[in-house]
């Protein structure tokens, strides 16, 4: 078991961020201190929310008073309010050296942001040089390397361009399926999944949290795998289906099929 600081948005109903983070850390065995940088009556796609922001300031007091009656073993870092929240979470991690931090730089989909400019320049520029993990969607991933990559290769030469030890990318588009994409050493791993027509909302969140939580007890390639198998249960279980039979494509030879 490990000891995990969760920093990312909370919703009292539906799970995205921590409140989807939290509990699949937890039922692997670890144990977690969630602290939130908003709160939601809800997931925006389910109606307007009521929102209560979390100051800087208390944000920052939140991590030191907690972090004071358990040091933790690992950070995770999620969606951030405001690039004060992130600095605050960036300088916490500099100072207290944890021995593994995953950064999932949550900053927009689609081409489109969802975070304010100067928080996502705060993201690239102060929290992803301190990720040992790295878990963008393949437009994020385009805004950190300042790449329009968009070809299995193009991703592949950004993601090493950024240097993290490990680098998760999802959300890649490969014709009528969808792959994630793990580059691991001098390997690169690829699982592919038919596109859906409604992806349930956290799935990245759900992603990054149980990598994280299978990383913390097994080897990268290992981990990877594990969860790409829990990722295919909580998809086919949210959208009613009872397996999704996911082809197994090599994008080129030396990619290895997580199976």
């Amino acid at each position: 078991m490990a000891r995990i600081l969760a920093l990312s948005s909370q919703t009292i109903f539906g799970a995205v961020g921590n409140s989807v983070a939290v509990p699949a850390l937890q039922s692997l065995g670890h144990a977690v201190m969630s602290v939130p940088t908003i709160l939601l009556s809800n997931h925006p796609g389910l109606g307007t929310p009521v929102v209560q922001h979390i100051a800087a300031d208390v944000f920052e007091n939140l991590i030191v008073r907690a972090t004071a009656l358990q040091v933790p073993d690992a950070v995770m870092t999620g969606y951030f309010a405001s690039p004060e929240q992130v600095l605050a979470a960036a300088n916490y991690i500099k100072a207290s050296k944890p021995a593994l931090v995953l950064v999932d730089p949550v900053m927009g989909d689609h081409g489109k942001l969802y975070v304010a400019d100067a928080t996502a320049r705060a993201i690239c520029e102060h929290l992803v040089p301190l990720g040992d993990i790295l878990t963008p969607n393949n437009f994020e991933l385009s805004l950190i390397a300042q790449d329009n990559a968009e070809s299995p290769v193009e991703i592949e030469v950004a993601a090493r361009r950024i240097g993290a030890k490990e680098i998760i990318v999802t959300s890649v588009p490969a014709g009528e399926l969808l792959s994630t994409l793990a580059f691991i050493g001098d390997t690169v791993f690829a699982h592919h999944q038919p596109k859906l027509p409604h992806v349930p909302n956290g799935t990245g969140d759900l992603l990054a949290s149980l990598y994280l939580g299978h990383r913390l007890q097994t080897s990268a390639a290992l981990a990877f795998t594990a969860t790409m198998k829990n990722m295919e249960r909580a998809v086919a279980t949210s959208t009613g289906q009872l397996e999704l039979n996911l082809p197994k494509i090599l994008s080129k030879d030396r990619f290895k099929i997580s199976s």
